[in-house]
């Protein structure tokens, strides 16, 4: 019986032999592009992930074919216009090969683009030669791949996307669970760090559910189904998101009030539900099992109208509860039923997914303007790579014709896919990455120099490349081995080629003069990658934060302005922002500056999230204000005024950080917002100001003002917060070589 460990490396290491004994028998030249075509393939996690990976490597190397020969065609005689426009269209694959969806189509690009203009030696009649060979070779070992993963226990990526969303819900109805358990013994709810547990999953189910769609029938025909749940439970995690910054700002609920009640049975009907999903998932291969009850959303309008009811008695609550407590009320009422009705389509879009019996019609996915405006959003780490790749192609360029070196074009190869390869990496550290190359090509070497020679048959020549792939994949079995295990099997097939040529040929000079190509390429990377708006985790960090501040400054004055007008494309955005300087100051060795605290900067950090939710919160709130109609009254205009001068006081306080102001907010306007906000949460219908507002405008500015009050103090903590980081000492870094 073949253990599980066993099974990828016995996968992997037939699918390569069967790539390079093919190639050898349908006599190609070079058999070792359809090994690499299968050795990438194999660093993916599922069936599902390896199909995609290859559709996108056959739509990466098509279209690096056709801008290789375009390329060529258009400039055979001006090599300048030539290695500019390589340049730009190198530039351009770096950008985007970090998308989350099709990045690796552009990486792939750049990789074929430069191999086949290099091979061809910039000459348009060899760069067809080269590139319909690299096209026969990577259909090649795609076609392999497929063949073997398809026979050799075939594992579709639906067995992994059911567990992972049973994972899910199992989470959720034990967190629901102990906030029923927290909300009756202490009258409050879960903190907010515990509400974020079962979203770390989100961003896995994604690409889960992207890989099941290549490889599951039944997946792709409810491809609508599945893409209405994700959008589901991601507005899920944002509406958590908002809770979570409510349950601060909340009294401690009484068993005898509505707010309570509402709570608890909302909890309840959230945790049935959650069991229901598991029950359904945990049948969904029977198709006799189907969902049974009925949803109690009937009973959520009744109990949301009563809750509002209570609530919106400004006059007697203001006697017991403070300003903060009666608005974080008001909140978590709108809130739990917003959440209510969701976690019930979330439920009942589940359970149509999982049924088979019926397909779904193909819907067009419309995006949204906000989703429209991400996409043409700059990204400002993703421009700084696309600089660094043109300086290094700049500079791996003259090296090839300013230095007399043996195979001087390879140099440009060589820097353009290793540093596309580097960049793509967050962090990567060149020198390890060094060592760890040269450790896997002595290795390799040493097997090319004593062992290979003595070989005279194709089933010898096999046997050592199922050997060392198997060994490859089986020690370093972890996940976070994968980049060993890449390393290791493509030093395999490069340090070997010269045996798999129809003629094999030993040559040992040709080998070391790639593995010292190699480490010019690597130190020309190191270079422009620490010194030209440096890669460390700390120069990143610093950057992210500046441009989380850039981002929200720019969006405070087009709110300030009260116009809908978009975005310029190059403005960062603060959440992701943020999540991109949590993830640098993870990498920081926080050992070398011993005036840094982590856990002050993972508290700076967690209120720049909370700070983002309160500018989602009142931008929305924001714009809905000013889309009612414009009574012709004095009080909106000056809450409208108060508002805009609010917002340009806050802006002009984010835009100069360096600034001693102990308060991003003027005292005077402080106070003056205040005092409005506190005057209309006890309007009763006798007071003067109703003469100039209704009941409903009155609640509205109310909401707005409250909302505005709370972005405002969550800015004045940010602000405080990194007044005591220590930041400019991660500026000091230590640069050696």
């Amino acid at each position: 019986m073949i253990s599980q460990r066993a099974r990828l490396p016995l996968k992997v290491a037939t699918a390569l032999c069967l790539a390079i004994v093919t190639a050898l028998w349908l006599g190609w030249e070079r058999p070792y592009w359809a090994a690499f075509a299968v050795i990438v393939m194999a660093a993916t996690e599922t069936a599902g992930h390896s199909l995609r990976k290859g559709r996108h490597r056959l739509l990466g190397t098509l279209f690096g074919v056709v801008m290789a020969i375009v390329l060529a065609g258009l400039f055979p005689q001006q090599p300048v216009l030539l290695l500019l426009s390589y340049t730009a269209f190198a530039a351009f694959c770096v950008y985007h090969q970090t998308h989350p969806h099709h990045g690796y189509v552009w990486s792939i690009s750049l990789m074929v683009c430069s191999l086949i203009l290099v091979m061809g030696k910039l000459q348009p009649d060899l760069t067809f030669s080269v590139a319909v060979l690299r096209m026969q070779e990577t259909i090649l070992g795609v076609l392999s791949f497929t063949l073997v993963f398809s026979v050799l226990w075939p594992a579709s990526s639906r067995r992994v996307l059911y567990p992972t969303l049973t994972q899910y819900f199992t989470d959720q109805h034990q967190l629901l669970g102990r906030a029923i358990t927290t909300l009756a013994e202490q009258g409050t709810l879960l903190s907010p760090s515990a509400l974020s547990e079962s979203m770390k999953r989100l961003t896995r189910l994604d690409d889960l559910l992207q890989a099941a769609d290549a490889d599951s029938y039944l997946i792709h025909a409810k491809r609508a189904d599945w893409q209405a749940l994700l959008t589901h439970l991601n507005e899920w995690a944002m509406l958590c998101g908002h809770l979570a910054d409510t349950l601060p700002l909340l009294p401690v609920l009484e068993p005898d009030t509505d707010t309570y009640q509402l709570s608890t049975q909302f909890l309840m009907r959230s945790e049935q539900r959650a069991a229901w999903a598991q029950d359904l998932l945990a049948h969904a291969s029977d198709p006799t099992h189907t969902y049974v009850g009925d949803s109690p959303l009937n009973t959520l309008a009744a109990l949301d109208a009563a809750v509002l009811e209570s609530t919106a008695n400004k006059s007697a609550d203001s006697n017991t509860h403070s300003l903060q407590h009666h608005a974080a009320l008001m909140q978590l009422a709108r809130l739990l039923a917003k959440m209510d009705v969701l976690h019930g389509k979330i439920v009942a879009t589940l359970q149509q997914a999982l049924d088979d019996t019926a397909s779904t019609p193909r819907q067009r996915r419309v995006s949204s303007s906000a989703q429209k405006k991400a996409r043409w959003n700059l990204n400002p780490e993703n421009a700084i790579h696309a600089l660094k790749i043109s300086v290094i192609i700049g500079i791996c360029t003259a090296l090839w014709i300013a230095v007399p070196m043996p195979g001087g074009p390879m140099v440009l190869l060589l820097g353009a896919i290793l540093g596309s390869v580097i960049l793509s990496l967050p962090f990567a550290n060149a020198r390890s990455l060094l060592i760890t190359m040269v450790g896997w090509s002595v290795i390799m070497l040493a097997q090319y120099v004593f062992i290979m020679p003595l070989f005279t048959e194709v089933w010898q020549l096999a046997a050592f490349y199922f050997v060392n792939t198997f060994a490859i994949w089986y020690i370093f079995a972890q996940p976070q081995q994968l980049l060993m295990r890449l390393l290791g099997a493509q030093h395999l097939v490069l340090m070997t080629n010269g045996a798999m040529q129809l003629t094999p040929r030993f040559d040992i000079q040709q080998a070391l003069l790639q593995l010292l190509l190699i480490g010019v390429s690597m130190f020309v990377i190191f270079l422009v990658n620490h010194g030209l708006f440096s890669g460390q985790a700390e120069h990143v960090f610093i950057r992210q934060l500046r441009y989380f501040r850039t981002g929200l400054n720019a969006r405070l004055q087009r709110l300030a302005k009260g116009k809908a007008q978009p975005l310029c494309f190059m403005t960062p955005v603060p959440l992701r922002s943020v999540a991109q300087a949590e993830m640098a100051f993870s990498r920081v060795n926080l050992a070398i500056y011993p005036d840094v605290e982590a856990a002050q900067i993972h508290t700076m950090l967690a209120q720049a999230y909370r700070v983002c939710l309160h500018y989602r919160a009142f931008e929305d709130s924001y714009q809905a204000w000013l889309a009612q109609p414009a009574p012709h009254k004095a009080a909106p205009q000056a809450i409208k005024r108060i508002t805009q001068d609010a917002l340009q006081a806050l802006a002009a306080g984010l835009s100069s950080p360096a600034t001693t102001t102990p308060h991003l907010l003027p005292d005077h306007a402080q106070q003056r917002l205040k005092a409005l906000t506190l005057r209309l949460s006890r309007c009763t219908p006798d007071d003067m100001l109703l003469l100039s507002l209704t009941p409903v405008q009155a609640e509205a500015d109310y909401l707005l003002l409250v909302a505005l009050q709370q972005w405002i103090d969550a800015c004045q903590s940010l602000y405080d917060q990194q007044k005591t980081c220590h930041l400019t000492a991660l500026k000091q870094t230590p640069f050696a070589l």
